[in-house]
């Protein structure tokens, strides 16, 4: 009779915390073009940043290869 108990209010809980996480997913439908444009605009500068910190990542490797090693090249 116990576990029968357990297992009602584990799966009470199991379904309630996977409504829970469904209820925050989103639903599939178009943004707004104002709402779009803010996060493309976003996207597309961290994007950029992104290859910028990249490049000058690999950049300062080179130079470090060469300064500690040159005959690295």
């Amino acid at each position: 009779m116990r576990y029968k108990k357990v297992m009602d209010g584990l799966s009470h809980l199991v379904i309630s915390a996977a409504k829970q996480f469904w209820s925050v997913l989103p639903e599939g439908s178009r943004l707004p073009e104002d709402v779009w444009q803010k996060r493309y605009s976003f996207l597309l500068g961290l994007t950029w940043c992104h290859a910028i910190v990249i490049a000058l990542t690999g950049f300062d490797s080179c130079v470090a290869i060469v300064i500690l090693h040159p005959k690295a090249l």
